[in-house]
């Protein structure tokens, strides 16, 4: 009986050595020290082999996750200090700094310019019959409704020091698009409109433990977007609704960063499971090129352009979903995509371009996608 005590403390010593240590073998292996489940998955291939080992070395997985869960429930931080605990609530740190301290700012100058090549691949639609539509998505804090900090730990060198922080990079491009005629459906303003139905009830916008609005609320704001493609930019697409029931587990995204982090405790949250009903399927045949973050993957455009004879074509941070979302793969540039799955000629055979724009990111919106669509849709 002593033995196996005496085994028992071993082995909990060297959990806890091998925790400790990991950050300083990481980096003798020359690997960054990332978050389980919020690090891009490297599929197998040749040419990146070193990483795919580096990422699926045995027990990797848990001493990354045993780690997390021992700063974030000792010491209330999280690996890289991207993550940020207010009152059980979690937030990325750089939306926080984008929120006080104007992180990411930009000018009107680059505004200004951002907003003319939409118009320009807006005119370009409109003489061949297609269209485009821009999405703008909110961040946390901007509905958190409590006091939060001031955040350091990203540092502000991308912030231009003549730029007042007063009107934030959201505040100037909605501002330059309403200029315009292009079609643009803002959830930041959908949510304001209607504070009580997205803020209020069992279920939140944003769980404590994610920083990606809540599958419930996102695919019910998701109802209105559907309504503005048909109403308003006459798209035939299907009508849906939104079913749920109450779950004692947590799916993506609302899991998010409770999986991440591995903290070990239940969420003060209500969750549900959430389905969407096809109530009525009308849809025009369409193509759809779609550009954008994790916000929108999954929760509002899937049930629409997953259509039995539409082509689709999202590309999620670094991830493409094709072939009616059968298939996925990770891409570290457009040309690179291309070569895999013809995203020249899908882009030329698109009949509507949909960008998705976070507010954090109008610095970097759309990553460079509307440059490579402008300069492949020339001479189409």
């Amino acid at each position: 009986m002593k033995n196996i005590e005496k085994i028992k403390s071993i082995i909990v010593i060297l959990c806890f050595a091998v925790t400790i240590a990991f950050p300083y073998y990481a980096r003798f292996l020359n690997y960054d020290n990332e978050l389980i489940g919020a690090e891009e998955k490297i599929e197998f291939s040749f040419d990146k082999i070193d990483d795919y080992i580096m990422q699926n070395f045995p027990g990797r997985a848990l001493v990354i996750n045993f780690k997390n869960k021992f700063l974030y429930e000792t010491f209330g931080i999280s690996p890289n200090e991207t993550i940020v605990n207010v009152d059980d609530n979690l937030f990325a740190s750089e939306t926080l700094n984008y929120y006080y301290h104007g992180l990411y700012s930009v000018t009107e100058k680059y505004v200004k310019e951002l907003v003319e090549k939409f118009k320009k691949l807006n005119d370009f639609c409109k003489k061949n019959g297609k269209k485009v539509l821009i999405l703008l998505t909110p961040t946390k804090p901007r509905f958190y409704g409590g006091p939060l900090p001031l955040v350091d730990n990203i540092i502000l060198k991308y912030q231009d020091k003549s730029i007042s922080n007063d009107i934030r990079s959201y505040d100037l491009l909605k501002n330059e698009l309403k200029k315009t005629d292009i079609y643009c459906f803002d959830f930041i303003e959908t949510i304001e409109r209607d504070r009580y139905k997205y803020l209020s009830g069992d279920v939140p916008l944003f769980y404590k433990g994610a920083l990606h609005w809540s599958n419930y609320k996102g695919n019910i704001a998701s109802l209105e977007l559907h309504d503005y493609m048909r109403s308003v930019m006459g798209i035939k697409v299907p009508h849906i609704k939104v079913e749920a029931s109450k779950s004692e587990v947590a799916m993506m995204p609302d899991s998010d960063l409770f999986d991440t982090l591995n903290l070990g405790i239940k969420s003060k949250d209500r969750y549900y499971n959430v389905s969407n009903i096809i109530d009525e399927y009308e849809s025009d045949e369409l193509n759809y090129t779609i550009r954008g973050g994790s916000f929108m993957t999954g929760l509002v455009l899937i049930p629409i352009t997953a259509g039995y004879r539409n082509n689709c074509v999202l590309m999620s941070n670094k991830i493409a979903f094709f072939d009616n979302y059968k298939k996925h793969i990770t891409f570290d540039s457009y040309d690179e995509l291309d070569e895999k799955i013809g995203l020249v000629d899908h882009i030329k055979n698109t009949d509507v371009f949909i960008f998705e724009i976070h507010e954090v990111n109008v610095y970097n919106a759309t990553f460079g996608f509307i440059d490579y669509v402008l300069d492949h849709l020339e001479g189409v």
